[in-house]
């Protein structure tokens, strides 16, 4: 069997900042997918944890266009090499998991 993980990460994340009282909603620095946890994006960390797993076979990350060749280096120095592949996501999580299922192998 094989296992195919899709991570739909091109959301802009702005229900991540809560508003201060009677202010307009923050927007994060950036978006939730790169902002760091002890100096480590939250995206690799997930990504970690799926390329730890032996069942999975191939990894898939949908991210926004701009951000693919901005995180392309990060996660290259992370060597999950073939198992990680990044598309590019869609204006919604359902085109973003769409574009991904047609990238499937």
């Amino acid at each position: 069997m094989k296992v195919v993980v899709i991570i739909p990460a091109a959301g802009l994340g702005t229900r991540m900042a809560a508003p201060a009282k009677g202010r307009a909603p923050a927007r994060p620095a950036s978006s939730k997918q790169f902002v760091e946890l002890g100096g480590v994006p939250i995206l690799v960390r997930t990504l970690r944890k799926f390329a730890e797993c032996p069942e999975v076979g191939e990894i898939l990350v949908a991210l926004r266009k701009p951000e693919i060749e901005q995180a392309r280096p990060r996660l290259e120095k992370e060597a999950f090499g073939r198992k990680l592949r990044l598309v590019e996501g869609g204006d919604h999580r359902q085109q973003s998991v769409a574009n991904a299922l047609a990238q499937v192998k």
